[in-house]
């Protein structure tokens, strides 16, 4: 007999109907497990408070069963919870952001957007109305750089032939040697440091100077 046949038999067992190998097998079970004998145990001791004789005690009185269940009913009510003030939250937080995007639209317009069109007229005859600041930016910016860079080309070919016309000439060593560089390399720094190598040797002393203007 294990523990569930042991509970089911404890009502039999406190009402003296158990007999024969049952009963046998309920008191063993009941000797070996502390657990089902200390249920034996609390179940007997609350038949014998039952079985008290309270003749002698108060009575209760006709309402009492009524006010303890108002009580209990009282205490097990939840209160009543008002979400109009929540409601209200909301509603006005809703329309603060309204106004707020109102208020930007009418203080920062939107320009329309106007079409993308790609500009191929020359400026003589371009209709600035017809298209976007963006696009007129645009071809502005690459006039100018086309304006620069073919400014730019045309001011290297000068200086390079100049140079080779130099490296060309019947002059000292020095000059042929500067307008070689010249060629070579990029012509507007070959030309500045072939300037700045002349004033450096401008600057030097003569071998022997000092030496000649003491020596008699």
């Amino acid at each position: 007999m294990n523990c569930s046949d042991f509970e089911r038999l404890i009502d039999a067992h406190l009402d003296g109907e158990l007999a024969g190998s049952v009963r046998l097998e309920f008191d063993a079970h009941h000797l070996r497990c502390a657990r089902c004998r200390q249920l034996v145990a609390m179940l007997e001791s609350v038949g014998n408070v039952v079985a008290v004789d309270r003749r002698d005690e108060p009575r209760l009185s006709d309402d009492f069963t009524v006010r303890v269940m108002g009580d209990v009913t009282s205490v097990n009510r939840e209160p009543v919870r008002s979400y109009r003030g929540l409601r209200i939250a909301i509603a006005a937080g809703v329309l603060v952001q309204a106004a707020a995007v109102v208020m930007f639209a009418t203080m920062f317009p939107v320009e329309p957007s106007r079409p993308r069109i790609p500009i191929t007229k020359p400026p003589e005859t371009l209709d600035v109305s017809q298209y976007s600041h963006a696009d007129l930016a645009a071809y502005i910016t690459g006039r100018v750089y086309a304006r620069v860079a073919s400014i730019s080309d045309g001011l290297s070919k000068d200086v390079g032939n100049v140079g080779m016309w130099a490296a060309n000439l019947r002059v000292s060593d020095d000059v042929a040697r500067s307008s070689r560089k010249l060629a070579e390399v990029d012509p507007l720094f070959g030309l500045l440091g072939a300037l700045l190598a002349a004033d450096d040797e401008q600057d030097q002393p003569a071998e022997g100077g000092a030496d000649n203007q003491y020596s008699l």
